[in-house]
């Protein structure tokens, strides 16, 4: 099981209906949202550890790892609607969010830096053009673009590598979490602890990093509506 190129395909797969995650989420305290999606991927966590038989293992990890990349995402864009939401702006969660997300989740300065000062001039940019209200529902998609990344729905590791370095970044600090889940989760007991522990972790990192993706999101926001 390559669990890099695993992670990078659910990630392309998703297809998350963002009104509904804003309808349900921006309903919701931060607190709410992330208990919802913990309780969720620790209870997938335990359960794919039912099976102690090594290689036998293996689909109820493969489907637990997927389902935990699922659940980063609702856990990110949810943490979007909520602040959106609560800070009076309204939906500014995008598709295209996910992949800074993800660089920030990685600790990966680059992405950091790109998503802020590079992206923030470019959105500037076409704020000048089309207007402060018209920009703003275009953010991560209008930073994508102006830094050349290009997160084809069908694209393969080999084409994610060159054209989306945050995803990449994000995929080999999941490996290497996801790679003790998948070795171990048959084990009796110490299985299912281990596997519902790294979930938790998953989740819950991801809401910071998300927390901090759209706190930078906003400052944009906030100097093209001005």
């Amino acid at each position: 099981m390559n669990i890099t190129e695993a992670f990078v395909n659910t990630v392309l797969a998703l297809t998350p209906d963002l009104d509904s995650i804003y309808e349900t989420a921006s309903k919701s305290t931060r607190s709410g949202w992330e208990s919802q999606q913990k309780g969720i991927v620790t209870a997938s966590g335990i359960g794919s550890s039912l099976i102690p038989v090594p290689g036998l293992h293996l689909p109820a990890a493969v489907a637990d790892v997927a389902l935990l990349v699922n659940r980063m995402g609702m856990m990110a864009w949810g943490v979007g609607a909520i602040y959106g939401s609560d800070e009076d702006f309204g939906n500014i969660i995008e598709e295209e969010d996910l992949v800074p997300i993800l660089g920030y989740w990685a600790d990966d300065e680059e992405s950091k830096h790109n998503f802020k000062v590079k992206g923030g001039l470019a959105v500037s940019k076409v704020a000048a053009k089309v207007g402060g209200k018209v920009a703003a529902k275009a953010v991560s998609k209008t930073v994508l673009a102006s830094l050349g990344y290009i997160v084809a729905k069908k694209a393969g590791l080999k084409a994610v590598a060159k054209t989306a370095p945050p995803l990449i970044a994000a995929a080999t600090a999941f490996a290497g979490k996801a790679g003790v889940k998948v070795g171990t989760s048959w084990v009796p007991v110490a299985g299912a602890a281990i596997n519902s522990s790294i979930n938790y972790w998953m989740v819950s990192s991801i809401s910071t990093a998300a927390s901090a993706f759209y706190n930078d999101k906003l400052n944009i926001i906030a100097d093209i509506e001005d």
